[in-house]
């Protein structure tokens, strides 16, 4: 679009304070946004965001400690719930519950086989 019409000329001609368009700056494509959650939460065992401590990361402490599940999809991170041991509540046998707050019972008790 370098040619002008004519009628545009004449005006601007006639009024010499007219102010003159600037070209459109050119734009340019962003590359996407990188996500910033950490590397152990996008490859291995922790590849769907959530970061959960395997049951062999401590011994049976009678039901005492409480570790938090993050969701590294977050940010910041939350937490979605928290594992730890817990004792079954029907047979008062210690089992590893991934969620001691809703998984009261054990899954010999459930009836569920995993």
């Amino acid at each position: 679009m370098t040619e002008q019409p004519d009628w545009l000329v004449a005006w601007r001609a006639s009024n010499p304070t007219a102010p003159v368009p600037k070209p459109a700056p050119k734009r340019t494509a962003k590359p996407a946004p990188v996500s910033t959650a950490p590397e152990k939460t996008r490859a291995g065992q922790y590849w769907q965001g959530f970061e959960e401590p395997p049951s062999e990361a401590w011994a049976w402490d009678g039901g005492v400690r409480r570790e938090p599940v993050l969701d590294h999809d977050r940010s910041p991170p939350r937490i979605v719930r928290r594992v730890g041991w817990h004792v079954c509540l029907k047979c008062q046998k210690p089992f590893w519950s991934v969620d001691v707050v809703s998984i009261r019972l054990c899954n010999r008790c459930k009836g569920a086989d995993d």
